[in-house]
């Protein structure tokens, strides 16, 4: 039989108590697999252990990190383990130890001594229903510390927050009557280091008790009380919402210390504070958030959980004394972009090589008119990405290429949207010409060998909005293989095709005028008076919108197309209004523009669908995007698929 020797024996009922032992050897009794059930809950699964000094044994959970050792058979019922990290709570009135780090000692033995439950056996030293409750949440300022087994180290009680007199050196920012706080303070930083048990960081700052900071890693929801310190890595926009509730807003932002990255979300009120106050790069404590399991649909982190800050949450900003680590970006080049599956978050560093116009979109779900823009990066793996922008973003960022500055994009999501390519969310951020080595090292080989390199799209990727190559047909084929399937899809099919403009009709008008407000066709009743068709609402001025009938033609057929105004607006490349005023102006100058537009190349996407007039079915097309062609990539396309046909 095994040796109780090896046992640190006594150390499960110090361990209850709240005291710390020196890094206690215990024997697993028990492992078992926990799998959470109900709806919208991660299935992640957990472990829980029963640990045993051959005296007492007491329930423990293992730390999801640690999983990996169980499904390694490291640990197995019947060894020794060393407890490295550990945390103890109550949890539906038993006490537990959350082990956060072990080192297993042996493999299976048998079973040491006969212990006892721990709950049972303190129920029968003081009596029932007195347990012994002086557990670390329970006593304020209490750390583990290098006193002793057993033994705890007291600190000192500081006053509490400043106010008032003591604002210079302590701003506290309310949110509401009740509501988070956000705290403004210079600190100090030592750390007490327990010989047994988790090592805990403590930071005596003005105006706050002495409290122990834990890393992130090591959160979960059976913990009562936690402080965590971190940097904001990232932050996203804010967004507003209206539902059965009334209206809101959410904000959410990524908290990371060297152990893991957290996601914490607030709304209403407390989004509109933390919107304005939260600042990337700058360091935080944070208390008495709500811990939940992370929904990765909206959650990029690789954290189990994520972090709802709510009226009691308590968010300081503190001094960077270097502690906590700097933001690590996880570059992708953009070649093995193609190697990340679709719908993941990446970091992104790349030379600005295109700039789309600004332009805007009705979003279908909400009715509301986005801004968007499209920029092309490069790298020096010669390839480019399509990154499309939004919203603020797409207004403020960029606006051209000039001096073709370097762009840092942090969590971007790899869109499969006609080909890979890159899209902005709420939550990524970027940086113009960031001051770092791996945007010095870009700089340097773009300025000395890159600039004068050819590149091409990344293998499938879509060319500004306008798909894979390899989606790429003849007119011809696209009748055969695309316009069968609108009996069996009344939303219409969508097909891509390289060809010419070979006719513009100029009869009536190209163009209509539109309400400020909504697009819809306003009348001129006099100088610097427009009034709306459909509303009757007046206006001092309108906007002009291209509503073009176009012929397009590549080597196997044509077919008649529309146009509405941001495709119109690419094609001839001037506004309506500015086309409007030459049409006024000079008859022979706009019929030069739109001859000058004829037989010039373009690449179209098409979708086609079917509508009954009359108890007539029609076929009709509409240009859904167009890009002239980029000569050099298209010319190596060309070379490429000669290559493919010739004969040998």
């Amino acid at each position: 039989m095994a040796s109780s020797h090896a046992l640190s024996v006594g150390a499960v009922k110090a361990i209850y108590a709240g005291g710390t032992t020196q890094e206690a050897v215990l024997q697993v009794l028990e492992l078992k697999k926990i799998i959470p059930s109900g709806q919208n809950v991660p299935q992640t699964e957990r472990y829980r252990m029963v640990l045993s000094d051959s005296r007492h044994y007491q329930q423990s959970m293992l730390s999801t990190q640690l999983n990996g050792l169980v499904k390694e058979q490291k640990i197995q019922t019947g060894c020794l383990v060393r407890l490295l990290e550990y945390v103890v709570n109550d949890v539906a009135q038993k006490r537990i130890i959350i082990v956060l780090n072990l080192e297993p000692q042996t493999g299976p033995l048998e079973k040491i001594g006969n212990p006892i439950n721990i709950e049972q056996a303190q129920n029968n030293q003081t009596g029932p229903g007195s347990k012994v409750r002086d557990s670390v949440s329970e006593q304020p300022n209490r750390v583990f510390s290098s006193a002793g087994p057993g033994q705890t180290e007291t600190l000192p009680n500081l006053p509490g927050r400043f106010s008032g007199e003591n604002e210079k050196h302590n701003a506290t920012v309310p949110l509401s009557a009740n509501s988070a706080n956000i705290l403004s303070n210079r600190t100090q930083s030592f750390h007490v280091k327990s010989e047994s048990g988790p090592i805990v960081k403590v930071e005596p700052s003005l105006g706050s008790n002495l409290e122990p900071v834990q890393s992130i890693a090591s959160l979960n929801p059976y913990q009562n009380k936690w402080i965590i310190k971190g940097r904001v890595s990232s932050r996203g926009e804010i967004r507003h919402y209206q539902n059965a509730k009334g209206e809101g807003s959410v904000f959410s932002f990524e908290v990371m210390d060297s152990t893991a990255s957290i996601k914490v979300t607030a709304f209403r009120e407390i989004a509109s504070y933390l919107y304005k106050l939260i600042e990337i790069g700058k360091v935080y404590r944070i208390s008495k958030g709500v811990l939940k399991p992370a929904d990765k649909r909206f959650n990029k982190t690789s954290f189990e959980y994520e972090m709802i800050a709510d009226n009691n949450t308590e968010i300081v900003l503190v001094e960077d004394v270097g502690e906590v680590p700097n933001v690590v970006f996880h570059f992708t080049k953009i070649a093995n972009l193609e190697n990340i599956a679709a719908g993941q978050f990446c970091d992104v560093l790349g030379i600005v090589k295109d700039v789309s116009e600004l332009s805007s979109v009705v979003s279908r779900t909400t009715g509301i008119t986005l801004a968007k823009r499209t920029v092309v990066l490069m790298d020096d793996t010669l390839k480019t990405i399509r990154l499309t922008l939004w919203k603020d973003i797409a207004e403020n960022l960029l606006s051209s290429s000039e001096g073709n500055p370097i762009l840092l994009c942090k969590g971007v999501r790899r869109g499969d949207f006609n080909g890979i390519s890159l899209d902005a969310t709420i939550q990524s951020c970027f940086e113009v010409n960031p001051d770092i080595a791996e945007a010095h090292e870009l700089r340097g080989w773009y300025e000395t060998t890159g600039r004068y390199k050819e590149t091409s799209p990344l293998e499938g990727a879509a060319s500004l909005s306008l798909g894979n190559v390899k989606e790429r047909k003849t007119i011809s084929q696209a009748s055969e293989e695309d316009i069968p399937k609108l009996v069996n899809d009344p939303r219409g099919v969508q097909f891509i095709i390289r060809g010419y403009l070979h006719y513009i009709r100029k009869e009536g008008t190209l163009w209509y005028t539109a309400s400020p407000d909504d697009n819809k066709k306003v009348t001129k009743l006099d100088e610097n008076r427009w009034v709306c068709d459909a509303t009757g609402k007046e206006y001092s001025y309108c906007n002009y919108r291209y509503i073009l009938s176009v012929a397009i033609q590549d080597a196997t057929g044509s077919l008649n197309a529309n146009a509405f105004d941001d495709v119109g607006s690419r094609l001839i490349g001037r506004s309506a209004e500015e086309l409007a005023a030459i049409y006024e102006r000079d008859r022979a100058e706009f019929d030069a523009i739109i001859d000058d537009v004829l037989f010039k190349p373009f690449i179209f996407r098409i979708r086609a669908k079917q509508n009954t007039w009359n108890d007539e079915v029609r076929l009709r097309y509409h240009i859904v995007n167009v890009e002239p062609i980029h000569f050099s990539s298209e010319s190596q396309l060309l070379l490429k698929e000669i290559k493919e046909y010739s004969v040998y």
